[in-house]
C-alpha cells in the first residue's frame, strides 16, 4: 500500500525518484482544521503555522512553505493550488516540475507565480 502511490520528482540536473505514500481518508479525518494539512514531506498532518519554513502573503492569501531537510524540495500549501504541490529546488527558488508553479525569493520576499 506504501508504494501504491509514487511522485516522481525530476531535479535540474539529476533525476531523482521518489515514493511518497498518499493518505487514506482514515489518516485525514483530523486533517480538516484551520491551517492544518496532510504534508507529503511529513507523511503526516501538520498544523502549517507551527511547521512551516516560509510563511507569507501573495495575492491569493496566506502561503505556507516546508522545506525538505536538504532544502532541495518545497512543498507549497495556498489557496488555488492542488494539493499535495511539490516544487524543486532551482537557481533563485523553487519550481513545479511542469513548470507552471514557482516560488521565488526576490530583493522584497517571497513570491509565488502561478502560470496556468
Amino acid at each position: 500500500m506504501f508504494f501504491k502511490n509514487c511522485v516522481a520528482i525530476i531535479a535540474v540536473t539529476l533525476a531523482i525518484s521518489a515514493c511518497y505514500h498518499l493518505p487514506s481518508n482514515k489518516e485525514t479525518k483530523h486533517c480538516f482544521a484551520k491551517n492544518v494539512a496532510w504534508s507529503v514531506l511529513h507523511q503526516k498532518c501538520v498544523n502549517l503555522a507551527q511547521v512551516a519554513d516560509i510563511i507569507f502573503h501573495n495575492h491569493g492569501g496566506q502561503v505556507f512553505v516546508i522545506l525538505s531537510e536538504d532544502r532541495q524540495l518545497a512543498e507549497v500549501f495556498s489557496h488555488g493550488l492542488p494539493q499535495p504541490t511539490l516544487l524543486e529546488a532551482v537557481k533563485g527558488g523553487y519550481i513545479s516540475k511542469d513548470r507552471t508553479i514557482r516560488l521565488q525569493n526576490t530583493v522584497t520576499g517571497w513570491r509565488l507565480v502561478k502560470s496556468f
